[in-house]
């Protein structure tokens, strides 16, 4: 039997690049279970509840794509303050999305016939993909180890993520509208946690 050799400068980069994507994959995984399991306790519509999950996936994808920018960049120091102002400007769209939602779902507001809140959503959308594309170019595209599940699977046009984000918008309105004073409570708390973290307390995170 062969085994495949490697030259010692090359093994243990090899075998930090293979941690970090794996810890990525579980972020992942952890932040969609804590999402839909949470909205469980609001609700059993399953509508509502992939809602919810959409926001926590969301969340968690951003953060990933913020963590490769810390991770590295040493090797893309030129680019590495433009990926910081690019998180930086979607998270504000996507925090002010939640907070939109929120005035709508208060005031009784239907979200297709309101201006203010699909002005928001799509500058939301506009901003995200920004981020992701710029990350995936500049910081992902030349290493095919980089390519991990994750960031394979998240939506990467602006039409497309207009189009998810105002399914889940209809979705959270409908529950919304259904539910108890108390419930109502729990959704509003419930899309507070899916704003996005600070920047600086991911590169914290990831430089210890």
């Amino acid at each position: 039997m062969k085994f495949k050799s490697f030259s010692s400068s090359n093994t243990l980069p090899n075998l930090m690049m293979l941690i970090f994507v794996n810890a990525i994959r579980v972020s992942f995984i952890f932040w969609v279970f804590i999402g839909f399991t949470t909205c469980q306790k609001v609700s059993k519509n399953d509508n509502f509840s992939e809602a919810i999950g959409f926001f926590a996936k969301e969340k968690s994808l951003a953060k990933s794509y913020a963590e490769i920018i810390v991770e590295f960049k040493k090797e893309n120091i030129d680019y590495y303050g433009k990926g910081v102002l690019l998180y930086a400007n979607a998270k504000a769209e996507y925090d002010g999305l939640i907070e939109q939602l929120k005035a709508n779902l208060i005031r009784d507001e239907e979200l297709g016939g309101s201006p203010d809140f699909q002005a928001k959503l799509k500058k939301a959308a506009e901003t995200r993909v920004a981020f992701t594309s710029f990350v995936s170019d500049k910081f992902i595209r030349d290493d095919p180890q980089r390519k991990n599940p994750l960031i394979l699977a998240a939506i990467a046009t602006v039409p497309e993520l207009i189009d998810a984000l105002n399914k889940v918008g209809k979705s959270i309105w409908q529950e919304y509208r259904n539910v108890s004073r108390e419930r109502k409570q729990e959704i509003i708390n419930l899309l507070n946690t899916n704003k996005w973290k600070q920047f600086h307390e991911i590169s914290k995170a990831v430089i210890g």
